[in-house]
């Protein structure tokens, strides 16, 4: 199967990206009378999200999607965005050889999914949510993203879509970063991190970490 697209979660307008949760967030289309139909296997469910996170709260802040009826009612006051266009350059195979000559084509930037912006819908969701921005260090050939291979890393408590805590763990994630580097050796799954954790880390440190 294709990788999925992923949710984005912007925090203060800044794109990060879900390392880790206890509970995934559960976004319905048919609550807003969508009917979600995928239009190629990167996006099986036939749509994706950005999240907002603020200082009080988790909202929906767009919303990508096709539909099976290409029905689009307005959402919160808010109609699909008008599509956006890019130029690509194709190049023509003659006889199985590429031809020297490139022609412009503009391309749907969305490849026919439609979006909601700015929607601001509250969200109503529990969660530890640990998210990630500036990967910069892939160590594992699981094809999982682990919090020590992003720069910046904030650890997020909501409840009931409310910010409850919101923890800066960028220090562990480096010290952590450094400790794996200094090794210089590959791994195949976190289990074989746990040693350098127990070295950095006390027990009662370990178990206030709820992704491990």
């Amino acid at each position: 199967m294709s990788s999925q697209v992923q949710d984005k979660y912007l925090v203060f307008d800044t794109d990060f990206r879900r390392i880790a949760t206890d509970n995934k967030i559960s976004i319905s289309p048919s609550d807003y009378g969508l009917i979600p139909k995928s239009l190629d296997t990167a996006h099986l469910k036939g749509f994706w999200c950005d999240f907002e996170l603020t200082d009080e709260r988790i909202f929906l802040e767009n919303l990508y999607i096709h539909t099976e009826n290409d029905i689009y009612p307005t959402i919160n006051g808010i109609n699909i965005s008008p599509p956006e266009y890019e130029t690509i350059y194709r190049i023509d195979i003659v006889n199985g050889k590429m031809s020297n000559k490139q022609y412009p084509v503009n391309v749907d930037k969305l490849h026919g999914y439609k979006v909601y912006e700015h929607l601001h819908l509250p969200v109503n969701y529990t969660a530890n949510l640990l998210l990630g921005k500036n990967f910069h260090y892939n160590c594992c050939f699981d094809d999982k993203r682990y919090f020590f291979e992003y720069k910046e890393v904030i650890d997020f408590q909501i409840e009931d879509g409310k910010i409850i805590k919101r923890t800066d763990i960028s220090p562990l994630a480096k010290s952590f970063s450094e400790q794996v580097k200094n090794l210089k050796k590959e791994y195949d799954c976190f289990d074989d991190f746990i040693p350098i954790m127990n070295k950095i880390l006390s027990k009662e440190q370990i178990n206030e970490i709820w992704w491990i």
